[in-house]
């Protein structure tokens, strides 16, 4: 199938264009007159979330394929088409028939990338919205078994560096996994040998974890310095717009926009259920209804693109941070997250305000809007 007349998202810059598409993946670009005329619209690489908890009252905490087929399926929908299904803080006893469940699932709708699995190696004075009474030290052998259990789709470990024995796991995990910096209190110098052990990523930057104070500068800087990548959730909720602006001029590339959606995304207002606790949401926040703490997002990563734009990002910058830096982070670049011959044609086409109109997957048209 050819298609022709579109701004297309080449090399993190628009092209006008055409394309080709073959057996599901990108074949060819050119000035082609004949195929689907797509009148000057936007075509950008499908998006990749590579932290998100649930929607549309489902889990991936659920232990259940059909919640991920529900997750997929909403994903699919709004433009997110690759997604690791992220995991709270549990006991190996409740985490083992989770992981299970994520091998069962057939790719039929969103590609399952990766599994993201937050906890419960973390630090109780910056829970969040964890569970505190799941915390446990570092384990090896359990998170071995648990990535047996999923077929091999752990991709990232998000845990604490001060808990005791956090060094010696991602010193020696962390050439097989994307062990993270996350609920923590640690301290600039513990960060930046964390960074120097293994630890190569940050979750959902400036939550649950020290800010940036002139004489503490906490882990952000470190990360900075590292060069290692950082997640922003762009939700005008966790973070102020000022501050989105100055992480996007220091990380750069580096930056990864993410959702943290919950089982309540894409729902209305109401009180659901994350990690066991109760989460009240109401418009765009979601709090925990015993503690307050913010529980998550209830906005999905397209979202959080078209909020980054209109906060001042470049939707160049914004586009390549939803796309294809959270591939490339973690290692399914060579197929999907940017447009390039033999990449397999996971696309969106967008009206010239940055709406979604259709999703194709494997060149195959999904859902058009």
């Amino acid at each position: 199938m050819k298609y022709s007349n579109a701004k297309v998202f080449i090399d993190d810059k628009f092209k006008m264009t055409g394309f080709e598409v073959e057996d599901g993946k990108f074949k060819s670009f050119g000035d082609y007159k004949d195929g689907v005329d797509l009148n000057g619209k936007l075509v950008i690489p499908g998006l990749t979330d590579i932290h998100m908890h649930g929607a549309m009252k489902a889990d991936a905490c659920d232990g259940d394929v059909n919640s991920i087929k529900t997750i997929a399926n909403y994903e699919m929908k709004v433009g997110v088409t690759q997604f690791c299904a992220t995991t709270m803080t549990y006991n190996e006893d409740i985490l083992a028939p989770i992981f299970s469940s994520m091998k069962e699932y057939d790719n039929s709708a969103a590609i399952l990338a990766g599994i993201h699995m937050e906890g419960p190696f973390i630090a109780e004075d910056k829970i969040g919205a964890q569970n505190p009474k799941y915390i446990q030290k570092p384990d090896i052998d359990m998170t071995l078994r648990l990535d047996e259990l999923s077929g091999g789709l752990l991709k990232i470990i998000s845990i604490a560096p001060e808990v005791e024995g956090a060094m010696d796991y991602a010193k020696a995990i962390g050439d097989k996994y994307i062990i993270s910096i996350a609920h923590t209190n640690c301290d600039y110098d513990t960060a930046k040998l964390a960074y120097q052990n293994g630890f190569s990523h940050l979750t959902h930057m400036y939550n649950a974890m020290n800010g940036i104070h002139h004489r503490n500068p906490g882990p952000i800087p470190a990360a900075l310095e590292s060069g290692v990548s950082v997640e922003l959730i762009t939700d005008n909720v966790h973070i102020n717009p000022a501050i989105v602006r100055m992480s996007f001029e220091l990380f750069k590339d580096k930056l990864i926009l993410v959702s943290d959606s919950m089982r309540a995304t894409g729902l209305g207002d109401g009180i659901y259920d994350l990690g066991g606790q109760d989460v009240i949401i109401k418009g765009n926040r979601a709090n925990l209804a015993e503690k307050g703490n913010i529980a998550g997002s209830v906005v999905n990563l397209f979202d959080c693109m078209k909020t980054a734009i209109k906060m001042g990002i470049a939707p160049e910058i914004a586009i390549r941070a939803a796309s294809s830096n959270p591939a490339r982070r973690i290692g399914i670049d060579e197929n999907y997250g940017i447009i390039k011959e033999d990449r397999f044609a996971n696309f969106l086409v967008l009206d010239e305000d940055y709406n979604l109109e259709e999703v194709y997957i494997k060149g195959e048209l999904k859902c058009k809007n």
